[in-house]
C-alpha cells in the first residue's frame, strides 16, 4: 500500500533549497515555494548534509553575498547541487566563473520568481525510428513506450476514487506536517476539492503541483498510484473543454546540453513529455521567461502546432476559465501527449535561443502503435485493475513495486475470489525473477491448490502454473523436474490451442533452454528457431519476445563457436529491446552480457569488458548482491580484468 511508511524520508518535490544565514520571515516565503528547505551557517555541516542525499536529489543553493567563494568551491563539485543563486545587490563578476551559478539577484520577489521558472522541469521521452549509434544503448524507445502504457493503465484503474483521495490526503498531511502554509492548503483541498476543480488545483502553486511533477519526472510508482484520481480528473476536464480549432502555442525552457543533443538528433522523430505541458498563445510572453544561462544549458522555445481534428490525440484545452490564474492565456496539454519534431534552428532575432518546431501527433502515427495496441490488449483494453497494474510493473522489471501491488490486491479480495490464484502465480513469477526460487515454488503450488480448492480450475491457467514451476526448477538446476512440468504445460496447451500458438512457443522455448543447459546445442537451436517462427507470425515486429528469441539463438551460435552469427542475432535482439523495453530491464543486461561473452571468446578483451560493465550497471541496480546474475557478471568482470 502506498502510505507514509512506503515513501518515508525522501524529498517528494523536485528540489531541496539550501540557504545560509537566513531570517525567519524569508524562511516562510521560501517554504511556500519548496517544502524541503534547509538552513546552514557552517560550511562543513552543509557539505555533510549534501553528501547524505541521494544522487537523484537536486539542490538549489542560495548564498547571501558574493564572498562565499570557499563554500561554492567546496560544494560546486557535488552532482546533487543543480544550481546556485547569489542574493546580493553587488554584481561581482569573478563569482560567475562557476558554471552552476544562475545569477546574482538583488530582490527577494525576483529571486522567488526566478527559482520557480528556472526549475520548472520538463522530462522528455523520445521514440526514434532510426537510432543513431551514439544513442543506441539509451533505451529511449522502451522508456517512451512504457511511460505511455503506465499512464494508460493508471487512468483506467478500477478503484474507489473517494478512498483513493482520502489515502492521498493522509499521505500529504504527513509529508507536510511541519509546513503550516501547506497544511492550510491541504485542509482546504480536503474540504472543497471536486473533479470539476482539478485544473484549478493543478495550476495553483501548492503541494499538488510540486509533488505530482516530481513523481512524473522520476516515475515514482507509489506517488503516481496515489495521484491517479487527480490525473483522471484533469484528463476529464481537458476532454470536456477540448480546443475545437487549430492553434499554435509556445513554451520556453532551459534544458541541459545533453538533452538538447538528443533533441537535435531527433528531428523527424516522436517525443513525449512526462508531464502536463503548460503553453502560451503569446510568443513574446513565453520568451520573456528565458534568462541568460551558463554553458551547461540551452535556452529553448518550443513552438507547437496542434490540430484537434486528428483522430486519437491526447486532449488539450485553453484553461483560462479553469485556471487558478484566470488572467493568463494558457493552453494545457494532457500528460503523455506525443509530438513530432519538425525543425530545430536558432531564433531569427535572438541567436542565443533555439526554436524547436513540433506538431501534436495522433497516437496512430507512431511506429510503436502495433506494439502498444498489443500490450493494451495484454494488460486490459478498457478498465484495468491492480492485477493489470502489477503485471505491467513486473514486465518493466520493477519487481518490488509489482510485488507490493499484488499483495495489496490479495488483501482486498474475498477468500474465494478467482483473482486469488492469479495473484499467487504472479507473486511466484516475481520471486522467481528476484532469484528466490523456494518462495517462488511455494506461491505457484498455492496457486494450483487455490484453483483446486475453489473448483475453479482453468486449464489454460493450470498450464501457466505448470510452466512457471518448470522455470523455477530450471533456475535451481533441477532439469529433469523442469522438463516434467514443461511437458505437462505443453500437453495442456496443445489440447486447447493446437501447435501454432504463443503459449506453445513459451513451452518450446523453455524445453530448448533445458537442451542448451545439457549442451545439446543443435537440438536447442532447432527448438529456438521454431519458437521464433511462431512469435514472428503472431507478434508485432519489435515485440520483446522476438528479441528474446534472437538472444537465445545468438547464445546458441556462440556456444557452437559461430561468432559472426552469434553477434548478428544478439545485435538484432538488442535493437528490439531498445524499442520495446525500459533501459533498466534485466533482459537488456542479459543480451549485453552475451555480447560480452562472444567478444571474450574472440579474445577481444576490451570490448568484452565494456559490455560486461554495461550489463553490471543494470544487474546491480535491480537485483540484490546475492542474485545469481549479479554474482555471474561480477565473476566475469573479475576474470577478464585478471587476464
Amino acid at each position: 500500500m502506498a502510505n507514509a511508511s512506503v515513501i518515508d524520508e525522501i524529498n517528494l518535490e523536485d528540489y531541496i533549497l539550501i540557504w545560509l544565514d537566513i531570517s525567519s520571515n524569508i524562511q516562510q516565503s521560501f517554504r511556500t515555494l519548496i517544502n524541503h528547505f534547509k538552513i546552514f551557517e557552517d560550511i562543513n555541516q552543509c557539505e555533510k548534509y549534501i553528501q547524505s542525499l541521494s544522487i537523484d536529489d537536486r539542490i538549489i543553493l542560495v548564498v547571501n553575498d558574493c564572498n562565499n567563494q570557499e563554500l561554492i568551491n567546496h560544494i560546486h563539485q557535488f552532482r546533487q547541487v543543480y544550481s546556485i543563486y547569489i542574493y546580493s545587490k553587488t554584481n561581482q563578476q569573478s563569482i560567475k566563473q562557476f558554471p552552476k551559478i544562475k545569477g546574482i539577484v538583488p530582490e527577494l520577489n525576483e529571486l522567488l520568481a526566478r527559482i520557480h521558472k528556472d526549475h520548472e522541469t520538463l522530462s522528455i521521452n523520445i521514440f526514434q525510428t532510426n537510432i543513431p549509434d551514439e544513442f543506441s544503448t539509451t533505451g529511449l524507445n522502451g522508456q517512451f513506450l512504457y511511460f505511455q502504457l503506465l499512464i494508460y493503465v493508471l487512468l483506467r484503474l478500477k478503484s474507489n476514487l473517494q478512498g483513493n483521495k482520502n489515502e492521498f490526503i493522509l499521505f500529504c498531511e504527513n509529508e507536510y506536517k511541519d509546513n503550516i502554509n501547506e497544511l492550510k492548503i491541504i485542509d482546504e483541498f480536503k474540504q472543497n476539492y471536486s473533479s470539476k476543480k482539478a485544473i484549478w488545483w493543478y495550476t495553483r502553486e501548492s503541494f499538488l503541483y510540486k509533488i505530482l511533477n516530481k513523481a512524473l519526472r522520476i516515475q515514482n510508482i507509489d506517488l503516481l498510484f496515489l495521484f491517479r484520481f487527480f490525473i483522471h480528473d484533469i484528463e476529464k476536464q481537458l476532454r470536456l473543454n477540448q480546443c475545437t480549432s487549430f492553434i499554435r502555442v509556445y513554451r520556453s525552457q532551459l534544458i541541459s546540453n545533453y538533452e538538447f543533443d538528443l533533441l537535435k538528433n531527433s528531428t523527424g522523430q516522436y517525443i513525449s513529455m512526462n508531464s502536463f505541458i503548460s503553453t502560451s498563445l503569446n510568443r513574446e510572453q513565453a520568451l520573456s521567461f528565458l534568462h541568460p544561462t551558463n554553458n551547461d544549458f540551452q535556452q529553448i522555445l518550443f513552438e507547437i502546432n496542434a490540430d484537434p481534428s486528428l483522430d486519437n490525440i491526447q486532449p488539450f484545452s485553453n484553461i483560462t476559465h479553469l485556471s487558478y490564474f484566470s488572467n493568463e492565456e494558457e493552453i494545457l496539454f494532457m500528460l503523455g501527449s506525443v509530438f513530432r519534431i519538425i525543425n530545430i534552428d536558432r531564433d531569427k532575432k535572438k541567436k542565443n535561443i533555439w526554436v524547436i518546431q513540433m506538431n501534436l501527433c495522433s497516437n496512430n502515427e507512431s511506429n510503436l502503435k502495433s506494439i502498444f495496441e498489443h500490450m493494451k490488449k495484454q494488460y486490459g483494453d478498457g478498465q484495468t485493475n491492480l492485477l493489470s497494474f502489477g503485471k505491467i510493473l513486473w514486465t518493466m522489471g520493477k519487481y518490488n513495486e509489482a510485488e507490493k501491488y499484488f499483495f495489496r490486491l490479495l488483501n482486498e479480495l474475498p477468500n474465494d475470489h478467482e483473482y486469488i490464484s492469479y495473484c499467487y502465480r504472479a507473486l511466484g513469477n516475481v520471486a522467481d525473477d528476484k532469484g528466490d526460487y523456494d518462495t517462488s515454488l511455494k506461491w505457484h503450488l498455492k496457486a494450483i491448490d487455490q484453483m483446486t480448492k475453489t473448483s475453479k480450475i482453468n486449464n489454460s491457467l493450470l498450464g501457466e502454473s505448470y510452466n512457471s514451476i518448470g522455470c523455477v526448477y530450471d533456475a535451481k538446476g533441477e532439469y529433469e523436474h523442469a522438463l516434467e512440468f514443461y511437458k505437462k504445460a505443453y500437453r495442456i496447451w496443445k489440447e486447447i490451442y493446437g501447435e501454432d500458438h504463443l503459449n506453445i512457443a513459451v513451452c518450446l522455448n523453455n524445453i530448448a533452454c533445458i537442451y542448451a543447459e545439457r549442451k545439446q546445442y543443435s537440438k536447442a537451436l532447432q527448438y529456438y528457431q521454431n519458437v521464433l517462427i511462431i512469435r514472428q507470425k503472431h507478434l508485432p515486429t519489435n515485440h520483446s519476445d522476438i528479441g528474446a528469441s534472437y538472444n537465445n539463438i545468438g547464445e546458441i551460435y556462440r556456444c557452437l563457436g559461430e561468432y559472426d552469427l552469434a553477434l548478428k542475432y544478439l545485435n538484432l535482439s538488442i535493437e528490439i529491446y531498445h524499442l520495446s523495453l525500459p533501459l533498466q530491464h534485466p533482459d537488456q543486461a542479459e543480451v549485453l552480457m552475451n555480447i560480452g561473452l562472444v567478444y571474450q571468446n574472440q579474445n577481444h578483451k576490451n570490448q568484452a569488458l565494456d559490455y560486461y560493465e554495461k550489463a553490471s550497471k543494470i544487474y546491480h541496480k535491480i537485483y540484490l548482491p546475492t542474485h545469481s546474475y549479479v554474482r555471474k557478471i561480477d565473476e566475469l568482470i573479475e576474470n577478464i580484468r585478471s587476464l
